[in-house]
């Protein structure tokens, strides 16, 4: 009898896939599900307009990160202006 939890960790690893590197791996594993899934995401990103909104997340998840380090180094040289004072 297979772990319930071994397929919620491989939906979680192919949700948290970023790059054709990451689906490769996850194909290597076997598993009929996600390759099945894995081949219907390639076929629907060939779609101009759904690989422009693909895109589109990539970068509001990129930006997303920046704005949040961006955010922290500000905080650390306020912090730091502070204790100088």
């Amino acid at each position: 009898m297979e772990n319930p939890e071994y397929g919620l960790n491989l939906w979680l690893i192919l949700l948290n896939a970023e790059t054709e590197e990451d689906l490769i791996r996850i194909e290597t594993l076997g598993d009929t599900t996600m390759n099945q899934t894995i081949e219907v995401y390639r076929q629907i990103s060939v779609s101009e307009e759904l690989r422009s909104i693909e895109l589109m997340r990539e970068k509001a998840h990129f930006d997303e990160g920046h704005a949040s380090r961006t955010a922290e180094i500000i905080t650390t040289n306020e912090f730091n202006v502070s204790l100088s004072f």
